[in-house]
């Protein structure tokens, strides 16, 4: 960061012992495009390949029986039913080998900029012994995601101010090239700390590299086996750009009743209902209160002037992941914590770069902790709607590439000329050689079919169903797809799909009118010169006439000529022009 630091505070937690704790990042897998082809991936039949794996009994009980289990019992089919993807674990490696063991290194400042703002935290030094957890997650539109999942600290825990520089991570890709911002040891990838895309890639090379020591793994038991990856795509480094998404999970029974109850604090409708703190909320900032006392007002986190509590500002820093949530005020604390699904275990919540749900006591995350780090529901939740998110914007981008660049040349030009482009040009110029003499083939109506079949074809039948059976992940599903706008958006580029298929088909009718139009005048025509023999046919007194006089023969001819084209003229004029 180029300026200097305004402000220096010293980061003083209210939650400093968030111990059950995981995030997970998605990163999409996208190599270059396979010999013979522009596409980068092909739809995948997971119907079959969930078959075929029951076959393969090691790498089935190993990488696939211990989420499949899980998600069985909460979802309407196996993975390739109404758009459930597959999801497996990325090692079979035992939980405790040192290839799943990662520590999570906190430099002792943290500098950062809010409106306008720049701050310096000091930050206790940390040295968090985590775990790591990884899977693989892919779908029947052919994208396959890597999911690195950070999880469960072991001697030590995490604090709001390091789950929202995780959550910064996600928000802004270009600090996870930089391990001087969050950095991760791994024995395996060497005694420096990586930065978050650095640990993701050396991972990837440990999985590639990992079939020699007899442990089962995606890449080598799945992925490439299968044909579901390339050796492109396996060679294709990640970078922040691969970043899709994170996904933060955290069990805490104090941090769920500060979310509870901030809530019910900014709801005006249940204000009389509101649940009390609780003790061990009261406790928490108690005990907050009470470590501040030691630090001068000018380095303590916080601003005198604001009245509201400080586990309300802390759970919406978390909800937004701004490190400066003390300066929120009441709008903004009100407006961020609003839980985008509620339930009386858990409060989710949902941002356009990440996920939070607060758990209070979450079994699914215990038991699933070992194998995928987090809790599996959330995971395919999550997932599914990345996933939608991704596929929606790809649609969006295919349509304004329809609609602004149909012939591909916009990048192509220079700089005063590419931000600036004529909707629908090619189908205004079919409208303008429909009416021309001659016609004109433009090739309008087969580019914007085979424009119109691809989007079909590799996007819009890939959106994933209401894959839930019950009622709590059917409800989360529906209530994240349209706190994200993913369902409406969908339903928008349909509806100007059917309108522009519409159009063209419109203009296509009118320019077959005017060609039809064209041929029977030139019918009309060649009859017309037929009737010209019409005279020698005549009875013989009048080719008696006729032959005598040359002039007098052609004068009937020309004046017959002259009054069928005016009867054709005069029957048009009839017609309405509008």
């Amino acid at each position: 960061m180029s300026a200097a630091p305004k402000r220096e505070f010293g980061e003083v937690a209210i939650f400093s012992d968030l111990g059950s704790a995981a995030v997970s990042f998605a990163f999409e897998l996208v190599g270059k495009p396979a010999k013979g082809t522009s596409r980068q991936r092909a739809a995948f039949r997971l119907l079959a390949l969930s078959e075929a794996l029951k076959d393969e009994e090691e790498t089935h009980a190993l990488l696939v029986e211990p989420v499949r289990s899980f998600l069985d019992d909460v979802t309407n089919g196996p993975p390739g039913v109404n758009g459930r993807p597959l999801l497996f674990l990325a090692s079979g490696a035992e939980p405790d080998d040192p290839s799943r063991h990662v520590t999570l290194v906190r430099p002792p400042d943290w500098t950062y900029e809010y409106e306008g703002e720049v701050t310096q935290l000091e930050v206790p030094g940390q040295r968090i012994e985590m775990r790591l957890r990884d899977s693989f997650c892919v779908f029947e539109s052919g994208r396959i995601y890597y999911v690195l999942t950070i999880a469960r600290p072991v001697g030590g825990t995490l604090d709001e101010y390091a789950t929202i520089q995780f959550e910064q991570l996600s928000l802004e890709p270009e600090r996870a090239e930089r391990a001087d911002y969050l950095g991760f040891e791994w024995a395996p990838g060497g005694t420096k700390p990586l930065s978050l895309v650095a640990l993701a890639n050396a991972r990837l090379d440990g999985l590639r590299n990992a079939g020699a020591d007899g442990v089962p793994d995606g890449i080598n038991e799945i992925l490439k086996p299968y044909g579901l990856i390339s050796e492109a795509q396996l060679d294709e480094k990640l970078d922040r750009r691969r970043i899709a998404n994170l996904c933060v999970a955290i069990e805490h029974e104090v941090l769920f009743a500060a979310a509870e109850h901030t809530y019910a604090l900014f709801d005006r409708d249940r204000e009389g209902a509101a649940p009390r703190a609780g003790a061990r909320l009261a406790r928490a900032e108690e005990k907050w209160a009470e470590r501040t006392k030691a630090i001068p007002p000018k380095k303590l986190h916080a601003q005198p002037d604001n009245k509201i509590r400080r586990s309300a500002l802390t759970i919406a820093g978390l909800a937004t992941g701004v490190p400066d949530f003390p300066w929120q005020d009441d709008s903004e604390v009100h407006d961020s914590t609003r839980a985008t699904a509620r339930s009386t275990e858990g409060m989710l919540f949902t941002h356009p770069r990440f996920m939070l749900e607060i758990g209070k006591s979450w079994r699914s995350f215990r038991e699933c902790g070992d194998d995928l780090g987090t809790c599996p529901y959330l995971l395919m939740t999550w997932l599914v709607c990345v996933h939608d998110e991704q596929t929606v914007a790809e649609m969006e981008r295919m349509l304004e590439e329809m609609i602004y660049d149909p012939a591909g040349t916009l990048d192509r030009r220079p700089n005063s000329e590419r931000f600036r482009a004529e909707p629908l040009a090619d189908v205004m110029q079919l409208l303008k050689s429909a009416s021309s003499p001659w016609g004109q083939k433009t090739g309008v109506q087969e580019r914007n079919l085979s424009k119109r079949l691809q989007l079909f074809r590799w996007e819009s039948i890939h959106r994933c169903g209401d894959m839930f059976r019950y009622p709590k992940e059917k409800g989360a599903l529906a209530a994240i797809r349209d706190a994200t706008g993913t369902a409406g958006r969908f339903q928008e580029v349909h509806e100007t799909l059917d309108r522009f298929e519409n159009l063209v088909e419109d203009v296509e009718s009118l320019a077959s009118s005017y060609a039809e139009r064209r041929t029977n005048r030139l019918l009309g025509a060649l009859a017309v010169l037929g009737l010209v023999s019409i005279p020698g046919n005549l009875n013989q007194g009048y080719d008696a006439l006729v032959s005598q006089n040359a002039w007098t023969y052609a004068a009937v001819t020309a004046v017959i000529v002259l009054l069928l084209f005016g009867l054709y003229f005069l029957k048009r004029s009839g017609v309405p022009k509008d």
